[in-house]
């Protein structure tokens, strides 16, 4: 897949689950930079879900879910975890498959837009960390450069779209 194919599922996917197409690009860029089989296992993410059920429908062993659901998927990186939360079935590595992956990445920062209204870097942070955690100077706790970043490539983005 090309990277303007890409920038078009970041375009149809915003306007599918009403979030800022130059967001979810500023995302794909910051967790995968466009690379759609990127992975990364994370051994200490905590929020796995109905591994026994998932592992039996799955016809793996209880190890392997919880393990593939500790893993990140694609070009926004996904959480297993949080996909199986969002209701996904499927195949963990299915998650690789750009439009499965983006579907489920687009719905969670959806969800996360309805949980932090209009604080787009709260939804950032969470998309990130689980959830935002400010210090008393309003910086985030654990991953304020994380946001920053994003927010580089968002004003880039707009720059290039209004020039």
């Amino acid at each position: 897949m090309t990277k303007d194919e890409i920038i078009t599922m970041c375009k149809d996917y915003g306007e599918r689950f009403g979030l800022r197409p130059v967001l979810i690009q500023a995302i794909v860029e910051t967790e995968s930079n466009y690379e759609t089989r990127a992975m990364r296992y994370e051994p200490g993410y905590r929020y796995t879900t109905q591994v026994n059920v998932l592992a039996q429908a799955m016809r793996v062993t209880p190890e392997t879910e919880e393990a593939l659901q500790k893993f990140s998927y694609g070009l926004m990186q996904i959480m297993g975890g949080v996909a199986r939360e969002l209701g996904f079935t499927g195949y963990l590595p299915d998650l690789l498959i750009p439009q499965i992956g983006m579907g489920y990445a687009c719905k969670h920062l959806k969800n996360l837009t309805e949980r932090y209204g209009s604080s787009e870097r709260a939804v950032v942070a969470s998309y990130n960390a689980g959830s935002p955690i400010y210090k008393p100077d309003g910086v985030l706790f654990a991953n304020q450069q994380y946001v920053d970043k994003v927010y580089s490539i968002v004003r880039r983005l707009e720059n290039v779209i209004t020039n």
